[in-house]
């Protein structure tokens, strides 16, 4: 019984290796060593990116255009979008609103934004910060 598996164990083995072998291959025209050496400065790019846009970059330019939004919203709706009394009104509110909202869609568009643009281009600014394009 014991011949039996470990005759199984083997023809599987040798079995994997044969399929797999062609993926061990360093073959010049494919060049993986390229993707071996950039795979983990690419993932640490993409992490640092992420994290710093997502945690800093993303909520304070989302939240304070958020919080600029909220308050003129609030202020429309008082009657005056540009009336200063409207404004003063509003901005305890809609401000702290818009912020607090604007704030939390920057985080998710940040970590997103970083983590892409941080795999594309390890280390690169436009990876840390929130920029139109």
């Amino acid at each position: 019984m014991k011949k039996r598996q470990i005759l199984l164990v083997s023809l599987a083995t040798l079995l994997a290796s044969g399929f797999t072998s062609k993926a061990y291959c360093l073959d010049y025209e494919a060049k993986p060593i390229r993707w071996c050496i950039e795979a983990p400065f690419r993932t640490v790019g993409a992490l640092t990116g992420g994290l710093f846009c997502g945690a800093v970059s993303g909520p304070i330019d989302y939240g304070y255009h958020g919080a600029l939004k909220g308050t003129k919203d609030m202020a429309a709706k008082f009657g005056n979008e540009k009336g200063t009394a409207e404004l003063l009104a509003a901005a305890p509110l809609g401000g702290t609103a818009g912020l607090i909202t604007g704030g939390f869609k920057g985080m998710l568009q940040g970590v997103s934004h970083g983590a892409k643009l941080g795999w594309e281009k390890p280390f690169n600014r436009k990876s840390y910060l929130m920029e139109d394009e």
